[in-house]
Parts: structure tokens; sequence; C-alpha cells
């Protein structure tokens, strides 16, 4: 993510935290901490990896953070339709 994406992300990370940490949004600290851990990914990766928190039947109930979206993302990239590469 780039200096310019970091509105919507506060906004995507208010509406997750609405949702699963009853209403209580983040301190501004926690919430730089969070696009700071994440700025790899673009800001679509990061909203996929969001959206899969939430759809998780376990983990989905509960709010995430940044090591669980980073596995949703890596998930995601690992499931990209390609073949396995085939370790020797």
């Amino acid at each position: 993510m780039r200096e310019q994406d970091f509105e919507p992300f506060v906004t995507m990370l208010d509406d997750v935290a609405s949702l699963l940490n009853h209403g209580k949004t983040l301190s501004s600290g926690h919430k730089l901490m969070f696009f700071r851990a994440l700025s790899r990914h673009s800001l679509g990766d990061v909203q996929a990896g969001f959206d899969g928190h939430v759809k998780d039947p376990q983990r989905g109930r509960f709010m995430p953070v940044p090591a669980d979206i980073l596995s949703q993302i890596e998930g995601l990239a690992a499931d990209d339709g390609r073949p396995a590469r085939q370790k020797d």
C-alpha cells in the first residue's frame, strides 16, 4: 500500500472493527501499526485478506491482528490456480 491508501485502509479497518469488535474502534497508533504491518501488499490484496478473515468460520468471529490478514493474503497467493511447484 502507498501513503494515499491510508484513509481507505483505515475506513476498511474501522468497518471490520465495528463488525467484529462490538463497535469498538482501534486507537490511531494501532491503526498505524496495522497499516505498516500490511504495507508491502496492495490495498486490493489487503481487502481480500480482510474478506477472507471475515468469512472464516472459526477466526472470523474475532477481531484480526495483522498476522491473521497476512496469513489470508499468503493463502490466497498460494491458491492462485497455478500448478504447484515441485520440490526437488
